[in-house]
């Protein structure tokens, strides 16, 4: 907490790419003020001492503990991640071969172009 206190207001996350949530207004209308709670959240979990260091600690321990929770992910040589969304590993082992597309290249090999 008094990390939090006397640590620097940051506006990005840079090992996250994103922007963190700003400190809410005082709210004005009704709107606003049932918006507050969830507002509130957002900012404290975005700005928490120590933050970006227990992020950090969080994706390793995850990664070094546990197997991804996504099935789509795929762990490979030297630990590295690959996401095998839409068949992208198939694809690029020469399983799965996808001959519309390769069709319509335009040097397209002449048993896969359309008559």
């Amino acid at each position: 907490m008094l990390v939090q206190l006397a640590g620097q207001r940051e506006t990005v996350s840079e090992g996250e790419a994103r922007m963190l949530s700003p400190a809410p207004m005082l709210p004005r209308s009704l709107d606003k003020w049932l918006a507050l709670p969830r507002d509130l959240d957002r900012y404290v979990s975005d700005h928490f001492g120590l933050r970006a260091e227990l992020v950090r600690a969080h994706g390793v321990l995850r990664y070094a503990v546990l197997l991804p929770t996504d099935l789509r992910v795929l762990i490979g040589r030297e630990n590295w991640l690959f996401l095998n969304g839409d068949g992208t590993i198939e694809q690029a082992t020469g399983r799965l071969l996808r001959e519309a597309a390769v069709a319509n290249l335009p040097s397209a090999p002449k048993c896969f172009r359309r008559a």
